[in-house]
C-alpha cells in the first residue's frame, strides 16, 4: 500500500503550523491524520557528559548510547522520524 508523504508545517493549512499525513489515494473519503511527539528534553550538562563517558567505556565507541549530544541525538532523531514515514 502506497500512502501518501507527510505534509509539512503550511502545507496542509498555510495557517497550520503542524505536520500531517493525508490518506492513501483511492480511499473512500480525503482524510487527513495528525500526530504529535512529546520528548522530554534535558540539559546536557556535566552530569550528562559524564554519563556519556562513563557508557561509552562501558559499551565501547561504537555503541549506541542514549547520552549523547544535542546534535547527534538531534541527528538520530530525524532519521528515526524519517524512517518511520519513508
Amino acid at each position: 500500500m502506497s500512502c501518501c508523504k507527510p505534509l509539512g508545517p503550511g502545507e496542509f493549512d498555510p495557517y497550520v503550523d503542524v505536520y500531517a499525513i493525508g490518506n492513501c489515494p483511492g480511499a473512500p473519503q480525503r482524510e487527513v491524520y495528525f500526530m504529535g511527539l512529546i520528548d522530554v528534553l534535558t540539559q546536557y550538562d556535566t552530569k550528562k557528559k559524564a554519563a556519556h563517558a562513563a557508557k561509552t567505556v562501558k559499551h565501547g565507541a561504537g555503541a549506541e548510547i542514549s547520552t549523547v549530544h544535542p546534535e547527534h541525538y538531534a541527528k538520530r532523531f530525524r532519521d528515526f522520524i524519517s524512517n518511520i514515514f519513508a
